[in-house]
């Protein structure tokens, strides 16, 4: 009994060492994307009109959903089935190909019969085949460059996945640019846009990712293990999407491009700053958990899940608050198309909702995907999807760009309630009721920091000398607290650092 407990404790130790390591790698990379993604919003929402702007914000989201729903669940299969596995890879690689080769030629046809459906008048909306064939290519890039770079998580290679993402972010910021200043038109961007995913594949891809080119060694009964997998995870995916942007596309359509753009701009601001800092968790843990699973050892699955959730509410409820407080000035500053008193209120209200979707998406849902019961992703994330185009229905018209953003907080908070409840019949994922006080605490001080300083309005100075003393306070508090085992944490990070070294 002894010699078990010792086993199963040297096995959660060297669990959280690998969440926190991998969690460190892909934290820095992912806050280096997230600034010059944030910088790419500052120039975009400044280099183009409110009109551009708004249509730029629909393209961008209707490419988002045929990736979503098109070939996200094919990269969800290759981490699910192509991780920690001993023998070839070769079967799933092949399968993956065909069912990638066939995606595309699908989004390819719709690219040529939907203008020509267009032009007869048989739609309210009008697209040309060179502005279709523009969506096409950034809809394959994007699949190509996602792809590659999942694959270097199957490997835990976090510092290659977090250098490809940022190839592509500092692309994106200077192809766009140039392509918006030059020629002045969005559908440029949008090329350059596609360019900036291709550059940054070429760094991302292992070489063995090239074996779907290798489909003749596809087999069906890998195919039907990936269709029971992922069919369930692209439903889920598409109406995540609508979960996620119906509010832009319906604010676009019921009040224009203009009043969608200063939506969407503020609500990108909000993801940018709470799912950068939240998506590295996602990106460690998932990898670790299913190599976990793979191995049927539950206990370390929870406990990295156990971690894994602990952090989140560590790093993720000091960076919701602080930009609830802080939304005025950030979006002053930073936002070309700032509406007073409609993108801050926005701003703030979706931090707290993509906070929570943050929290569900990468602590809850991975239940669902580990124990391959994605189909009750599907029913959560439909009835959410229902409840936030039914809310936004009725809510756009009274309160325009905030009534979407309070449908979006109130969708998401369903979906984080369903999920969790959901989940618990699987896996039973806590947190520590000393470690939530700690974090709590820490974040109130750090709150009562930020409201005792001088307003920081159209001051970089001031907001950047509110923000770093904010987070200071938190940081010390954290480390003194060893709140979530931060101290502890931390020294085991420098500490197997330096012995590497």
């Amino acid at each position: 009994m002894s010699k078990s407990i010792t086993t199963s404790c040297v096995a959660t130790s060297s669990a959280n060492q690998s969440l926190t390591r991998h969690t460190a790698y892909y934290f820095v990379g992912r806050i280096a994307t997230g600034l010059v993604g944030l910088l790419t919003l500052v120039a975009f929402t400044r280099v183009l009109d409110p009109e551009d702007y708004g249509r730029y914000s629909v393209v961008i989201a209707i490419v988002g959903f045929i990736s979503g729903v098109g070939f996200q669940w094919l990269r969800q299969c290759l981490v699910r089935f192509g991780t920690g596995v001993s023998g070839t890879r070769q079967p799933l690689l092949g399968t993956l190909g065909v069912l990638l080769f066939c995606l595309l030629l699908i989004v390819a046809l719709a690219g040529v019969i939907i203008p020509v459906v267009a032009s007869k008048g048989w739609t309210n909306f009008t697209v040309s085949l060179s502005e279709s064939a523009t969506i096409c290519i950034l809809v394959a890039t994007q699949a190509w460059f996602e792809l590659t770079a999942d694959a270097s998580r199957t490997e835990f290679r976090p510092w290659r996945y977090s250098i490809a993402t940022l190839i592509r972010a500092i692309s994106s910021l200077v192809l766009g640019v140039m392509a918006a200043l030059w020629l002045q038109s969005v559908w440029a961007v949008l090329l350059a846009m596609a360019a900036a995913y291709g550059l940054a594949s070429a760094f991302a891809a292992p070489r063995w990712l090239f074996g779907v080119l290798l489909v003749h060694q596809a087999n069906v009964v890998e195919a039907r293990k990936l269709a029971a997998y992922g069919l369930p995870l692209a439903s889920t995916l598409g109406l995540t999407f609508i979960l996620d942007s119906a509010d832009r596309l319906m604010l676009a359509s019921m009040a224009g491009y203009a009043e969608g753009g200063v939506y969407s701009s503020a609500y990108n601001l909000a993801q940018f700053s709470i799912g950068t800092v939240l998506i590295g968790l996602g990106l460690g843990s998932f990898p670790l958990a299913v190599d976990a699973s793979n191995e049927s050892n539950k206990v370390r699955t929870e406990e990295l899940l156990r971690s894994n959730l602990t952090l989140s509410l560590a790093i993720g409820l000091p960076a919701i608050v602080g930009l609830v407080m802080l939304a005025p000035s950030l979006d002053h500053l930073l936002l070309g198309n700032y509406v007073a008193g409609k993108s801050d209120m926005v701003t703030m209200i979706v931090a707290v909702a993509i906070g929570l979707a943050a929290i569900r998406s990468y602590c809850v849902d991975v239940v669902f995907m580990l124990y391959q019961r994605t189909w009750l992703q599907t029913i959560v994330i439909g009835s959410s999807a229902v409840l936030n185009v039914g809310l936004n229905w009725v809510w756009i018209p009274l309160w325009g760009s905030i009534g979407a953003a309070l449908a979006t907080l109130a969708a998401f908070l369903y979906a984080f309630v369903g999920s969790w409840w959901l989940s618990q019949r699987y896996l039973r994922i806590t947190i520590s009721i000393r470690d939530l006080g700690k974090i709590s605490f820490a974040s109130a001080v750090m709150v009562a920091v930020i409201a005792v300083l001088p307003p920081s309005t159209g001051s970089w100075i001031g907001l950047t000398a509110t923000i770093f003393c904010g987070l200071l306070t938190y940081i010390i508090l954290m480390l003194a607290l060893n709140a979530a085992g931060s101290r502890l944490r931390l020294q085991i990070f420098f500490r197997t650092r330096f012995r590497s070294e």
